[in-house]
């Protein structure tokens, strides 16, 4: 993608501020499920750029093996593994309400998934 449209820049600069936030709260264990929530922010925005990217439309749901399967519709060689989406969901969503707890080990495996998935969503955007 040599030229993103301004939409598609805007949808690449907004998850990249949740990156920086989790970036910065990792090193906390008591942000640990705030980590996980940025992380799982990230990459939603990331997959709704991606799939912007691919001249698909944005739906308005926060379910990223969704989002995935909608871009592999678009870029049918795009896969990722499902159960990491679900762990990424799970950490931001659950992790919000009483009953569930995140600790500084689900923080970081947040962290891995995240980093894995921002950097082959990065790279294929500049392909297109």
């Amino acid at each position: 993608m040599a030229d993103p449209s301004p939409l598609v820049q805007q949808w690449i600069q907004n998850p990249e501020e949740d990156w920086e936030a989790a970036q910065l709260l990792i090193s906390s264990p008591s942000q640990a499920a705030t980590t996980c929530f940025h992380c799982q922010q990230s990459a939603e925005k990331l997959l709704k750029a991606a799939l912007l990217a691919r001249g698909g439309a944005i739906p308005k749901t926060h379910d990223l093996k969704l989002l995935s399967s909608l871009l592999r519709d678009l870029d049918p060689e795009w896969t990722w593994n499902p159960d990491d989406l679900d762990d990424l969901s799970t950490g931001a969503v659950a992790s919000r309400y009483p009953g569930y707890t995140i600790d500084a080990q689900d923080a970081a495996n947040s962290m891995g998934v995240a980093t894995e998935l921002r950097s082959a969503l990065l790279k294929r955007m500049a392909e297109s």
